[in-house]
């Protein structure tokens, strides 16, 4: 008898219970390891091989004249490496000798492990060979059981097999703390206990323990474990605070009972999250910095629940099941301290689908940053190979995350690292791989559903054609052309028809266009790359008979349908898709694949998902059929602010419709309504008017209201952790005309106040926020600027225009005195800047500098001679021509990369110098020049890449840009600093925050804007082809229409969805604010009853 015969220990119950399973499966079973000590060296049983003495496994077997040889191992976890993968050992002694006896005999020999049960997860069975160990693991060092470090061999966990194996009972069983390795007795746990408590209250990873006692203890091998593996003193507190598993991800303790409230908080050293409800605030060793660096990072949750029974029990990784506790659990989340809502979000099984409503501020960002961290940390993904299924690690770059602005991406890429930042600054001793995660998210796909569909289709498309170098291209110059081309035959019919009642071509081609882009925004497709792909098909609401409205609803939808069927043919034989068809486009790839794939992302999260269009939620779901993922999306119904993109603010409604047609396990269905960015006060006198919102009929329906809100579920409770700072809601009448003045001076009184607020003029559309800005600098403020669409109009696009007009026509005067104007003036005028130009060109540079007459100079030779001054003009004739010449030596991208490397445009200031406030608003408008210049560089290596390009074209294409792209946004700018001032759009404000908002105008109305000549409404009803309707106002013609009668009043259904996107914005608008909002109302406005037909009308809905 020794201890190879320990039925106590829990790895001899695993040997025995899979020699029993072999016997089972009609094997002759031999237990090598109960021949006992043979040898006197060490504890293992021996055999003989080639006449040299080695190890045995603990079985053999023999079956049908096949001898094989089984070595069982018990683990309570796995390692991870430095790179976040799951690794298990052996002794390098016992390694080679199974080895040997592999070679030596011919016979497999196994390695059949089991790691034991953890929260939420049952004991799982391993299996692989020991050539496969040799093949794919390496040399290392290892502590054994008794303390001592021992030469091991080191395998990944992703070379084993997943086998079903026999069931274990754990009940009273002895787990060893350190893997049963080595031939010294195994370390009590007791050993372990004072040794891991001095090192964590110590603060310090190494030589906590100083002097003579220090000098004795250094000795103990348990001390030496601690020191080393953070993971062995983790599960030692776990024991002896008797918790059943060692936590992963985070604990939950309800009531201390007789435990040390330090022991407890004791898990967050070791980067595990802790959540704490107690009958009262207990004294702690932390020091005060540090328990609220611990509050403030979220890693500790603190409620206090008087005068209520606490049990005392432990919930490990969220696996709660008591009802008892789940009802302590809610009475904490309404006392404050722990957000019990956010803890069932995170810790939803791994297995299942989640559908996550958010209200504003709710930390929606955070939640989905502490999912990700917890999928990591609890969840073994598996994959398949060779035709068996083998255990793999998931990892940070096996996950998706879709958002819809690139802006949120990089928000949301900037807080998972911040996430997982904080774990490895605040926690001493974290168990956690941060280091490696935090690697692996540069490798992780965190990007916008656009780019995320460019991507499946340059990895598949090749099944419909398009190879992998596929571009993405607007291509609006070849799609004009195009539609010009198709058009102009059927435009002659009808002029021969109708002359004076036909509109002109380019009239057409304006409407024509608006059409296409309303369809594809809306989520119809009308492209088609391959034979099986399909083209939505469409009520185009065609009028009957032979009136003008009838030739030309039917020729709108006879060349649209044309031109999707050529452009697609265009797009094809150019390897190009349009930005507006790649989602289309990627479901098109998919859906021509047959079966499933296993590279696709294992988890796929959806940001702001409640703006998706129709195919932007089939794409998704068809990503979770085709790769089997399991999908995260969280949204906020009432921010749905894209309808012009198609989002139509039903998208949670429209999804689960979308999962039972396709006969999907339904998703858990949670809320966020925890707010943490607006004060109490300022909640509670929002709330009366998102609940008057939520009740009032948007039109005719009596189901349909203004906003989605119910006064119960989506009101927004406030954060009672932190002191309230806010202010109720302030709404002041103020004359219409004034709004601009008298926003800039409630700005101004603010930032005298508060002068490291920031602050934000939120406005409806750009001209207001436009306006407000220069008011504000005239009064001597600064103000940043940030609106939408209007990329194209930005100083570095406008100037670089500019540029590349004076260098297309050099001669003309006219030119080149605009290009004078520019920031690019600056480094032309110098003479120094030609000695950083190549040669040969720094030589015919010249010294001197370029002076330029004033305009008044310029215009006076006009009077008195009739003919401008251009004399001061011809050195500037003459750089403008070395820089023409060295177009023709390098490519044109490159040539304006050259440009700007020289002449530095966005250092130069054009503000008035003498202005005491000038500084600080040229340096914004600095930063805004580099970030957009680089930005315009981005998006032309994109458009025309490696492809010929000439300066007339680039040119045409600029011009061409300027004139009619409003979809490009200005690159989102760093995040706003404190004391910043922003006149910002709403569509811009959306994810952000500001300590003062002001909405200045509220009295426009709720109506298609009148300078717009093309109204287009595409109508979504279920079992229906999408109805197109549009009406057209060109000039000199009276208004056309594709509607009839009959059909007249779906524009009331649009009407009354715009009057619900009208009401979401403001709702965005207002919850954007942490301590005061202020709303301007016009002064003598009046309701006219019914449904509100404005801002001020929804605001006066409360009084």
């Amino acid at each position: 008898m020794n201890d190879f015969v320990n039925e106590d220990a829990i790895w001899r119950r695993c040997e025995v219970a899979w020699a029993a399973n072999l016997v089972i499966q009609q094997y002759s079973v031999i237990k090598l390891a109960d021949i006992g000590q043979n040898d006197p060296r060490t504890r293992a049983p021996l055999m003989v091989v080639d006449g040299i003495s080695r190890r045995a496994p603990d079985l053999q077997s023999v079956k049908n004249g096949r001898t094989e040889y089984w070595e069982v191992k018990f683990r309570t976890r796995a390692d991870v490496d430095l790179n976040g993968a799951r690794e298990y050992w052996i002794s390098y002694a016992s390694f080679r000798d199974y080895l040997a006896i592999a070679d030596g005999t011919g016979c497999h020999v196994y390695v059949v492990l089991y790691e034991g049960p953890h929260a939420g997860a049952q004991g799982q069975w391993y299996l692989t060979d020991i050539h496969r160990i040799r093949d794919a693991g390496r040399e290392g060092n290892k502590f054994a059981s008794g303390g001592e470090e021992v030469a091991a061999w080191i395998w990944p966990r992703s070379i084993m097999e997943l086998i079903n194996g026999p069931e274990i009972d754990h009940s009273n069983a002895a787990e060893p703390i350190l893997p049963d390795e080595g031939d010294l007795p195994a370390i009590p746990v007791d050993e372990f206990v004072p040794f891991e408590r001095k090192l964590r209250r110590s603060r310090r990873s190494v030589n906590p323990i100083s002097g003579a006692e220090g000098k004795s203890e250094s000795m103990s091998p348990a001390l030496r474990v601690i020191q080393n593996d953070p993971v062995v003193a983790l599960d030692t507190l776990r024991r002896n605070l008797g918790l059943a598993y060692r936590p992963n991800y985070s604990v939950l303790r309800i009531g201390i009972g007789d435990l040390d409230i330090n022991e407890i908080l004791g898990f967050l050293h070791y980067g595990i999250r802790v959540f704490l409800i107690t009958n009262e605030k207990v004294a702690t060793n932390f020091s005060a910095a540090e328990l609220e660096a611990f509050v403030d990072s979220r890693l500790l949750e603190w409620a206090v629940v008087p005068n209520v029974v606490l049990k005392g029990s432990w919930v490990i990784d969220g696996q709660i099941q008591e009802l008892e506790d789940i009802a302590i659990c809610e009475a904490a989340d309404l006392a404050g301290g722990i957000n019990f809502k956010q803890y069932k979000i995170v810790h939803s099984p791994s297995t299942s689908d989640v559908m996550v409503t958010a209200g504003a501020g709710t930390g929606k960002t955070e939640t989905m940053s502490e999912r990700l961290v917890f999928l990591l940390a609890t969840n073994s993904s598996n994959a398949i190979g060779d035709r068996k299924q083998f255990a793999s690690d998931l990892r940070l770059d096996d996950m998706a995350l879709v958002t819809f602005t690139k802006e949120a991406s990089k928000e949301m890429r900037s807080r998972i690292a911040r996430t997982l930042a904080l774990r490895q600054r605040l926690c001493s001793r974290c168990v956690l791989p941060a280091l490696a995660w935090m690697m692996q998210l540069s490798s992780t796909n965190i990007t916008t559903i656009h780019s995320y569909a460019q991507k499946l289709i340059q990895s598949g498309g090749s099944t419909i054609g398009l190879s992998p170098n596929v571009a993405v291209s607007p291509r609006k110059m070849d799609f004009q052309k195009l539609l010009h081309q198709i058009l102009s035959s059927d435009l002659s019919v009808l002029l021969e028809k109708n002359p004076t009642q036909t509109p002109a071509s380019h009239e057409w081609q304006k409407h024509l266009t608006e059409v296409w882009d309303s369809l594809s925004n809306n989520g119809v497709d009308l492209m088609q790359f391959s034979q099986g792909g399909q083209r939505t098909e469409v009520d185009w609401g065609l009028i009957t008979g032979n009136s003008i409205n009838e030739q030309v609803s039917l020729t709108v939808a006879k060349t649209i349908e044309r031109l999707a069927v050529e452009f697609a043919e265009y797009c094809l034989e150019n390897q190009v898709v349009p930005v507006g068809q790649l989602v289309p486009t990627a479901l098109e790839v998919m859906r021509s694949q047959s079966g499933s794939k296993e590279d696709g992302p294992k988890f796929l999260f959806v940001d702001e998902f409640q703006d998706t269009d129709a195919q932007q939620m089939d794409m998704i779901l068809d990503m979770k059929e085709f790769f089997g993922s399991k999908l995260f999306v969280v949204g906020d119904v009432k921010q749905g602010i894209y309808r012009f993109r198609g989002a139509e603010g039903s998208a949670f409604k429209e999804f689960k419709m979308r999962f039972e047609q396709r006969k999907l396990t339904p998703s858990v269905e949670l809320t966020l309504n925890r707010n943490f960015r607006s004060g109490e006060k300022l909640l509670r006198s929002m709330h009366p008017h998102f609940a008057s919102w939520g009740s009032t009929r948007a039109g005719t329906n009596p189901k349909i209201h203004l906003l989605d809100y119910d006064p119960v579920n989506d009101k927004l409770l406030p954060d009672l952790s932190r002191s309230d700072q806010s202010a109720p809601l302030s709404i002041e009448r103020v004359k219409r005309q004034q709004y601009v003045n008298i926003a800039a001076a409630q700005v101004g009184k603010w930032r005298n106040g508060h002068p490291n607020a920031n602050i934000a003029i939120i406005c409806r559309i750009n001209h207001q926020a436009k306006e407000i800005q220069r008011k504000i600098i005239a009064n001597g403020g600064s103000c940043d600027l940030m609106v939408g669409g209007d990329f194209f109009r930005t100083p570095a696009v406008i100037e670089l225009r500019a540029l590349l007009q004076a260098m297309v026509d050099p001669k003309d005067t006219a030119g080149l005195l605009e290009l004078a104007e520019t920031r690019w003036m600056a480094g032309i005028a110098d003479p120094h800047s030609g000695g950083l130009l190549p040669e040969p060109y720094r030589a015919q540079w010249g010294e001197n500098f370029i002076e330029l007459i004033s305009w008044r100079q310029r215009f006076g030779e006009l009077g008195r001679t009739g003919n401008f001054d251009y004399g001061d003009l011809d050195l500037f004739f003459a750089r403008i021509g070395v820089l023409r010449s060295m177009i023709n030596v390098m490519p044109v991208m490159g040539w304006i990369v050259e440009c700007d490397r020289v002449f530095s445009p966005g250092g130069v200031s054009m503000l008035d110098q003498n202005d005491g406030a000038a500084g600080d608003q040229e340096n914004i408008e600095r930063h805004r020049y580099v970030k957009c210049l680089d930005h315009l560089l981005t998006i032309l290596d994109i458009e025309f890449g490696d492809k010929p390009l000439t300066l007339v074209q680039l040119l045409s294409w600029l011009t061409l840009q300027i004139a009619v792209n409003d979809q490009e946004d200005e690159p989102y700018p760093a995040p706003l600093e404190s004391g910043r001032t922003v006149a910002i759009t709403v569509h811009k404000a959306k994810g952000l925050e500001f300590d003062f908002v002001l909405i200045p105008e509220t009295g426009r109305k709720f109506e298609f804007p009148r300078n717009r000549k093309t109204r287009v409404a595409v109508i979504h009803e279920v079992g229906k082809k999408p109805a197109v309707l549009w009406k057209w106002n060109p000039e000199d013609v009276p208004e056309l229409t594709n509607v009839v009668k009959a059909s007249k009043h779906l524009w009331s259904v649009d009407d009354e969805e715009s009057a619900r996107e009208e009401t979401r914005l403001l709702y965005v608008a207002m919850t954007r604010a942490k301590n005061q909002l202020l709303i301007f109302i016009p002064e003598n406005h009046t309701s006219a009853g019914g449904v509100p037909n404005s801002w001020a009308d929804l605001i006066k809905l409360v009084g």
